[in-house]
């Protein structure tokens, strides 16, 4: 009995442990230094969501999912609560260094829209295989001189 419950308890440690490093915290701090933490997964895809609604935003997201071998596709959109000057998305693609344990920014694309309430912006991109992906993105809204501003990010997803 004591050798069944034994083995029993060293089965979740092992578990435990192979769970635990599965999914690792990587740190980064975005262009106005704020923290990022992306947890590095095996997912397909990871979606970010949650803006702050703010005078002028009432909404932002970004995303990335496995587009195929070596290949990514990217999102990021932005929310305006009402017709405004500006509406903007600026999504950054970072790529995760395992030596530095740091997140390297290796594409960037910029959505606006004027007038408006909303805008996106799209991208698949061909990537190098065996490394951690993620996006984050600077979302805008409001009159040019006084725009709201909220980051989002997303998870690390691996891609073979």
């Amino acid at each position: 009995m004591k050798k069944q419950k034994l083995i029993s308890l060293s089965v979740v440690a092992v578990l435990c442990g192979i769970l635990f490093n599965a999914s690792i915290d990587a740190q980064a701090v975005n262009q106005r230094g704020r923290s990022m933490n992306s947890e590095l997964t095996l997912a397909e895809s990871a979606e970010s969501m949650g803006s702050i609604r703010g005078r002028y935003l009432s909404f932002g997201d970004c995303s990335i999912t496995k587009a195929g071998n070596g290949r990514i596709y990217v999102y990021g959109g932005t929310t305006a609560s009402t017709y405004t000057d500006y509406v903007g998305v600026f999504l950054y693609v970072d790529q995760y260094d395992p030596v530095t344990e740091l997140w390297n920014q290796i594409d960037f694309v910029r959505g606006d829209s004027y007038n408006a309430y909303f805008t996106f912006v799209t991208k698949t991109i061909s990537v190098a295989r065996g490394y951690y992906y993620r996006v984050h993105a600077d979302h805008f809204a409001g009159p040019i001189d006084n725009l709201d501003d909220v980051f989002t990010y997303t998870n690390g997803i691996w891609v073979n």
